[in-house]
């Protein structure tokens, strides 16, 4: 069994250290780290023959583009007061600064082949999440394949970076499949969805997200639950094909495999 070479705590750590900055944080929340893909990078580091200050300084610098890109996502859109307003700027701000710190580790050590890789993830990151927001899709599956895309980009460059393709379906799959669970279960809290919502426009190209009737939602639902039950059941055949795998990793892959995704189906059962 594969043995993590890197402390996740110490890598939280060393993430949160670069991150702190006074000013920003008087006006927006500090940035919140995703466990998930801070153990999947990680864990992915941890497969190669590197230095443990090395695998550590990759685990930092590609959590902290994570980081920015989802700090951009919580940009709000639309009119807002001067107080809001100045939060929106600042968020931007930060995303950028904090896409601006990986630059400066690698830039320091002239690692200019990783710099490469995560700028040609960003890229490609950012061009889905254009074509998703502007809902350019025009099918379902192009919008999932778009989602998918958004979640493991980064992973996939990275993953190519080290000669190891053999792994991105098994990592697309995690990353897509707990996507579409936290989407899933804000469509149903009735919170906003962007994936919902182009999904929606897709199905229904004249009805009201919004106000829409429980069969509509429903019919929403039914299609989001097929894409991640095929997605369980594809990486549940990944994952028995994969030798090497941290204990960490295991669990944490097993519970999601376990999930039980439909303890409500549906909006008719709620009501």
């Amino acid at each position: 069994m594969q043995k993590l070479t890197t402390n996740l705590a110490d890598v939280k750590s060393q993430i949160h250290e670069h991150v702190k900055h006074s000013y920003l944080f008087k006006y927006i929340n500090e940035p919140v780290i995703d466990e998930d893909k801070l153990l999947l990078f990680t864990s992915i580091f941890s497969l190669y023959d590197l230095p443990k200050v090395q695998a550590e300084q990759y685990a930092v610098t590609a959590m902290l583009v994570q980081i920015a890109l989802d700090t951009h996502e919580l940009v709000e859109n639309g009119e807002l007061n001067a107080e809001l307003h100045k939060s929106r700027q600042l968020t931007i701000l930060a995303g950028t600064y904090y896409s601006g710190l990986y630059y400066k580790i690698l830039s320091s050590i002239e690692d200019v082949g990783m710099i490469r890789t995560l700028a040609e993830g960003i890229k490609e990151v950012n061009e889905h999440k254009i074509s998703v927001y502007r809902k350019d899709s025009k099918s379902i599956k192009t919008l999932m394949d778009s989602v998918k895309k958004i979640e493991s980009a980064l992973f996939e460059r990275v993953l190519t970076y080290f000669n190891s393709e053999n792994l991105q379906g098994f990592t697309a799959n995690i990353l897509f499949y707990k996507k579409l669970l936290m989407e899933r279960d804000r469509f149903f809290k009735e919170k906003p969805s962007i994936v919902f919502e182009a999904l929606g426009e897709l199905v229904f190209p004249e009805a009201d997200l919004q106000n829409s009737s429980i069969d509509y939602r429903d019919e929403l639902l039914s299609i989001a639950d097929s894409y991640i039950e095929n997605t369980r059941q594809e990486i549940e055949k990944l994952y028995k094909q994969i030798p090497y795998m941290n204990s960490s990793l295991q669990q944490k892959i097993q519970a999601m495999i376990d999930y039980d995704t439909h303890k409500v189906k549906s909006f008719a059962e709620e009501g």
